[in-house]
């Protein structure tokens, strides 16, 4: 230690100091802490636990309150939301409708652009709106004014006076429409009185038609054209006349056709005998060359049903129209009635 007079080094053993002779201090002597004395660290008051997880347990009641009422308060916001779309839809529907539609069915003050347009964003609605009532009665009274569409149409096309303007298929289109029309619907008095008038017109142009496919042979177009003209109408003569009259170009036709088939296969059948070194002579005669003759000399009976059956022959004559196969030896025939 040092003398605090004169700082000379001194043991702490000393009394006095060697340099100045005045007494040292006495060291100060640290006495450990009495096991009863509390230290520092005891003297801070305890962490109270219990507040602290009741904080943490408000926070999460918060918590919950929050997810409980915001959530659904949004989700309810966006149904709302949509709901006010879906009827904002409605709403412009029903004014399409209404600038769109005319009641006295005249075509040229009838927007059916808007009419469409309604249509499409009725169509456009989920299954599971909640406004799908209200859309499927505009989408029936859509149908309803698309029916009266038809029928101002076909009217149209009835009143035509040059024929030239009336498409047939316009005209059958509407036939077809009219024929199906729900008796509830309320057009379907207006349909009644219109089908008739239209079937008239539809029958004449259908007869010119006709004819002129006879005149063309188109006979497959005449046919399918005659079967849409309707019976017992105002046509009903006519249809019967061109009706023979395509029956009778038809078998014509047939007739002639199968004369050719029937020569042909005669030739045909020659050669295939004496390809295989019969002198065969295949011959056809009547009116429509129905009879087939077959002269060889060395015809047998075992021969000729040989060839008859085996071969084919009677068969393949009877679906060319032969009436008769005869074998002819020169002295004596064996005949097949078909």
């Amino acid at each position: 230690m040092l003398c605090p007079n004169c700082n000379t080094e001194c043991q702490e053993s000393w009394t006095f100091c060697p340099g100045c002779s005045k007494p040292l201090p006495k060291p100060e002597v640290i006495q450990p802490p009495s096991p009863s004395t509390p230290s520092t660290l005891d003297n801070h008051p305890p962490y109270n636990y219990g507040a602290i997880t009741g904080k943490f347990i408000w926070m999460k009641w918060i918590l919950l309150v929050v997810f409980i009422l915001v959530i659904p308060g949004f989700f309810m916001f966006q149904s709302w939301n949509t709901s006010q779309k879906e009827q904002a839809v409605i709403a412009q529907a029903r004014t399409y409708l209404s600038e769109g539609y005319n009641e006295n069915l005249d075509l040229t003050k009838t927007s059916w652009g808007r009419i469409d347009e309604a249509k499409t964003i009725l169509t456009a609605l989920s299954p599971q709106s909640s406004v799908k009532k209200d859309a499927d009665v505009l989408l029936q009274e859509i149908a309803e004014r698309e029916i009266g569409k038809n029928i101002g149409e076909a009217l149209l096309n009835i009143a035509s006076k040059d024929p030239t303007d009336r498409d047939i298929s316009k005209l059958r289109n509407a036939k077809s429409l009219l024929t199906w029309i729900d008796p509830k619907s309320r057009y379907y008095q207006q349909s009644q009185v219109a089908l008739p008038r239209l079937n008239e017109v539809l029958d004449g142009l259908l007869i010119a038609r006709v004819r002129q496919n006879i005149a063309d042979s188109e006979f497959g177009l005449a046919g399918a054209n005659l079967v849409d003209i309707s019976s017992n109408g105002k046509y009903e003569d006519s249809r019967t006349q061109l009706r023979d009259q395509i029956i009778a170009r038809d078998d014509a036709i047939k007739r002639v056709t199968n004369h050719k088939a029937r020569l042909d296969y005669a030739e045909g059948l020659e050669k295939i005998f004496l390809d295989q070194g019969m002198d065969v002579y295949v011959s056809t005669s009547g009116s429509q060359n129905e009879y087939l003759r077959l002269k060889y000399i060395l015809w047998s009976r075992p021969l000729v049903l040989k060839a008859a059956n085996d071969g084919g022959i009677l068969d393949k004559a009877r679906d060319l129209g032969f009436k008769t196969v005869v074998f002819d030896t020169g002295y004596g025939t064996w005949r097949y009635d078909l």
